[in-house]
């Protein structure tokens, strides 16, 4: 009985992580140099964030993949990170800023 218990925390705990998607998997992240260099235009901000995961790379993991995510949803190709938040043993939940941007990398 225990057995079964423990298998289900463990597939509660992993559905609390962010998947990347097929096109969150494409988002390149990108600099001020790169942003100028491949003709950027901006698309928006996205605010992503998680605090669920086992540790702190889990949930910084997981707030990267939502970014991601959220970035190709508004039909974008890069990002940049403006800042980032969390991640200490005092607030464990990770949160990004991040430019959504469509860049030409084919220059």
């Amino acid at each position: 009985m225990i057995k079964y218990r423990l298998i289900l925390l463990a597939i509660l705990m992993s559905a609390c992580s962010t998947a990347i998607t097929a096109k969150g998997n494409f988002i390149r992240p990108v600099n001020s140099a790169e942003k100028e260099k491949y003709s950027c235009s901006f698309l928006g901000m996205v605010t992503a964030s998680h605090g669920m995961g086992w540790s702190n790379g889990d949930n910084q993991e997981s707030a990267l993949n939502e970014a991601r995510n959220k970035v190709a949803d508004l039909g974008g190709n890069a990002m940049t990170i403006l800042s980032s938040d969390g991640g200490t043993a005092f607030v464990p939940a990770v949160t990004f800023n991040v430019e959504a941007l469509k860049c030409n990398f084919k220059k």
